[in-house]
């Protein structure tokens, strides 16, 4: 994804499976804060735990 995203945020759309939730992985990887939106909330809820749990999670 190329430099950091330390000071970005991300609004990812259909975040909650596939291509949108590997987006999300991608981007709170490169540092960038994500919100997770999809039609389904129980299932951007658990994208969000998986970010809130990752190594790399900054807060």
């Amino acid at each position: 994804l190329g430099p950091p995203l330390q000071t970005g945020l991300a609004y990812v759309t259909g975040g909650g499976q596939g291509i949108g939730r590997a987006f999300a992985h991608a981007l709170g990887e490169a540092g960038a804060k994500v919100a997770i939106v999809d039609l389904v909330l129980a299932k951007a809820e658990v994208v969000a735990e998986e970010l809130t749990m990752t190594d790399w999670h900054r807060e």
